[in-house]
């Protein structure tokens, strides 16, 4: 059998397809922290321990990765190929992946903020969120 490497639509295509007014909030946090978090906190019932160095070590083997990745595939390609580490999600921080794909489809439904915006604006932030969702 024959796999495409082609997308036959994305996320933000099947949601818009069943709820063309949908209005979707995105809510970005900082990718280096965002990374860290998630594998300390994933990953916090293993036995092993988890130190500096083995993230260190995980982010440059997943870097170089995807890396290899891009000398045979397209960005976007290598945004939503299935052969990332389950430890250490990379492409997850990639926004600009999923951003494009989700505003180009949203366009003025799609509503971005940073998790730094609502820490440190909490009341303006949702304020704001109400305001997008009408």
């Amino acid at each position: 059998a024959v796999v495409s490497t082609q997308s036959t639509g994305t996320n933000a295509d099947l949601i818009h397809s069943v709820t063309p007014d949908a209005k979707i909030i995105v809510i970005f946090r900082n990718p280096t922290k965002r990374l860290l978090s998630e594998y300390i906190y994933f990953w916090v019932t293993k036995r092993e321990r988890r130190t500096p160095e083995s993230f260190h070590s995980e982010v440059v083997a997943e870097v170089t990765k995807f890396n290899k990745c891009l000398e045979i595939r397209s960005f976007i390609q290598c945004c939503h190929t299935t052969d990332h580490s389950h430890r250490v999600r990379l492409a997850l921080g990639l926004y600009i992946c999923y951003a494009k794909e989700w505003a180009s489809v949203f366009r003025e439904n799609l509503l971005a903020v940073t998790m730094e915006e609502y820490q440190s604006e909490p009341v303006e932030t949702l304020l704001n969120i109400y305001d997008h969702i009408g």
